[in-house]
């Protein structure tokens, strides 16, 4: 994948997939760490022990389910960096994915769009819950769909004006960066 944002939206669609109803996304870029840190939680439908085992590889299957890409690729990209990917998951309770990058790595990727990718899951998930933290040093941006959604007293989530308020809150803070 080209940049980080792909990863978040492709590992964002596996915990849909996996009836999560609550999804949290959190960067944090840490300078003086050289780091970059990843994290995708969900309340999902989690991963048995033999499915954890063999998440990481593009070929490994269990008699239920052949996995794709995804997670391989997000830790070939982490790794690529100096990185590295942490994964934990209990049936019923949901899976947590957090990678680990460095910032001044040549072959690290662009974070891209990540906007973009919150537009697209949020507006096409409007039954799910998201809540975004990214923190870049000292600087901080947070989103959360559940307290937008109390505010807007019955109004869509991914109603036009609530999608351009968010759109336009989350290019605010990205542009000052």
């Amino acid at each position: 994948m080209e940049d980080l944002s792909l990863h978040i939206l492709d590992i964002a669609q596996n915990c849909i997939d996996a009836k999560a109803s609550f999804i949290q996304i959190r960067i944090n870029e840490d300078n003086e760490r050289n780091e970059l840190m990843l994290e995708i939680k969900d309340n999902g439908t989690g991963m048995d022990k033999q499915t954890l085992e063999i998440i990481r590889d593009p070929l490994g299957t269990t008699k239920k389910k052949k996995f794709g890409l995804g997670i391989p690729l997000f830790l070939q990209s982490a790794e690529e960096s100096g990185g590295r990917i942490e994964i934990q998951s209990e049936i019923n309770k949901g899976t947590a994915v957090k990678a680990y990058f460095q910032l001044d790595n040549i072959d690290m990727k662009p974070l891209g769009d990540v906007a973009k990718t919150l537009i697209i899951l949020i507006g096409t998930n409007p039954a799910i819950d998201f809540y975004y933290l990214h923190k870049k040093n000292t600087d901080e941006f947070e989103l959360d769909t559940r307290e937008l959604k109390r505010q807007l007293d019955g109004i869509p989530i991914n109603a036009p004006e609530v999608m351009t308020y968010i759109r336009e809150q989350l290019e605010k803070w990205y542009a000052k960066q």
